[in-house]
């Protein structure tokens, strides 16, 4: 691909943030105050069945009882995240802070490891822009509402933890393939595959994702990139044995609900399509986030414009990485991403905001990159100022949408009364608010004998600080419904 170099004229020579001792600790910095409040959110939903009602995790020995998780838990074939919850209990026992700062730990170690990723990556086309965009992207993907789901929701400390290991083995690959002594680099982001697809299987696409950059930066072809490095990725594709071993043995499709949704491959392969312009629009004005859609399928009459706007970019996407168009490694991320849960293994939710984690990186570069070329070309004495105004103004605006976000999860009611308010249609939540169960206002501690409205609802947990076992509802787990 063609270097761009700037002239010395260029109005859009950037300064700052360049350094990376600068910017890491401004991201980390802001990442840590737009979720500061998520540390007092109590369990809810799913964490009463991972968390709560899970034996597994209230000792750190023998290893293999630690590692597996009962078939009712969403972490059933997930054991690095089954361990890390462990090693959660050990410390804080069922008071969630502990919970709560080490996923805000992964998403901050996520945030960072995005900016190195992105700053390598951006170098070739914008030079010294490389670093300041970067920077500028990582911190608005840290911030944006639409990751809250990933990290206050502490169950889903399975996207976290694996989206943590997936920007681990991109960065690592990055820095090995371009380094004269890359072993050691290589060699860990193997390991750093290995262990995300033991967290969550969206990690299936990291090797693809990382021979896709390598053949667009460094190598030049897919058989060039292959032969160079061929120990490199036998290692990375054979972490996929792990993950089958995980689907076959360890319980992954009961977890994931695979098999649960009554539409058959073909209708759920249509469906998504709306579901991604959803995405998108939340992506763009993250104004209706909601816990849980359940989002109704649709007939193939209903969606043909959706599957024609997400079928044409996905095309594009295609013949853009043929002709190795730099843009379309965007729009390969986004599809390799979602594709496991958007593609023909029917799951049980079709809308789930979690799930947008990985991809959102993506949307995001694609909007900072397509305003910095715009700004170039059109009002190029203005630039730097336009394009350093809109980052900060978007990460101000997104971080208080994303502490205001997080307000949503303060108690089991909320929750719910959030989802009627997002989404009228669902019935099972406005069932269970009518319920007189919730008169208490959702405060009130639940006796031995008391049980949730209905078992798809969150389990009725207890504040922070009243952690005690003694106020945990007695009641039978049932099966995950995420």
């Amino acid at each position: 691909m063609r270097q761009i170099k700037l002239a010395e004229s260029d109005p859009i020579r950037f300064k700052l943030p360049g350094n990376a001792l600068i910017s890491a600790p401004l991201i980390a910095i802001a990442t840590v105050i737009a979720y500061a409040n998520s540390l007092r959110v109590p369990f809810v939903y799913d964490d009463s069945t991972a968390i709560v009602f899970n034996p597994h995790v209230r000792a750190l020995w023998p290893l293999q009882y630690v590692l597996s998780a009962p078939d009712f838990t969403s972490l059933t074939g997930r054991p690095l995240v089954a361990f890390s919850l462990a090693l959660n209990y050990a410390v804080s026992e069922l008071n969630p802070w502990s919970y709560h700062v080490v996923n805000l730990a992964l998403h901050v170690g996520s945030a960072l490891l995005v900016f190195g990723i992105l700053r390598r990556l951006l170098h070739e086309r914008f030079a010294e822009l490389a670093a300041l965009l970067a920077s500028g992207i990582a911190l608005l993907w840290a911030v944006h509402p639409l990751n809250t789901q990933a990290v206050t929701y502490v169950t889903q400390r399975c996207e976290s933890m694996m989206g943590f290991f997936f920007f681990l083995t991109l960065y690592l690959a990055l820095r090995g393939l371009y380094a004269s002594r890359r072993r050691l680099l290589l060699t860990g982001s193997v390991l750093a595959c290995t262990l995300g697809m033991s967290c969550k299987e969206v990690m299936v696409g990291a090797p693809i994702l990382v021979l896709l950059i390598d053949r667009q930066f460094v190598a030049g072809s897919f058989g060039s990139a292959l032969r160079k490095s061929k120990l490199f990725y036998a290692g990375l594709f054979a972490s996929w044995i792990v993950l089958g071993l995980l689907l076959k043995f360890g319980g992954v499709a009961k977890s994931a609900n695979i098999n649960e949704n009554p539409m058959t491959s073909w209708e759920y392969l249509l469906n998504p399509s709306a579901v991604i312009l959803h995405y998108l629009r939340l992506a763009v004005w993250p104004d209706a986030l909601c816990f849980d859609y359940g989002w109704p399928a649709a007939s193939a009459s209903d969606l043909a414009p959706a599957c024609a706007i997400v079928g044409t970019f996905a095309l594009a996407t295609v013949y853009g990485v043929i002709k190795r168009a730099p843009f379309a490694l965007l729009g390969a991320w986004f599809f390799i991403t979602l594709a496991p849960s958007s593609s023909l293994v029917p799951l049980k939710d079709l809308a789930v905001e979690y799930r947008m984690y990985l991809a959102l990186v993506a949307v995001i570069t694609a909007i900072v990159l397509l305003f910095t070329e715009l700004a170039r070309r059109v009002v190029p004495a203005h630039a730097r100022r336009l394009a350093l105004g809109l980052i900060a103004l978007l990460a101000m605006a997104l971080s208080l949408r994303t502490f205001v976000r997080n307000q949503d999860y303060d108690s089991v009611l909320h929750v719910w009364q959030k989802i009627v308010q997002a989404r009228p249609i669902m019935r099972a939540a406005t069932t269970i608010l009518a319920s007189p169960w919730w008169k208490s206002d959702g405060k009130k501690k639940p006796s031995r004998n008391s049980a949730p409205p209905c078992a798809c609802s969150p389990a009725p947990i207890f504040s922070p600080t009243s952690a005690s076992h003694s106020t945990i509802s007695a009641t039978s787990p049932k099966p995950s419904t995420r």
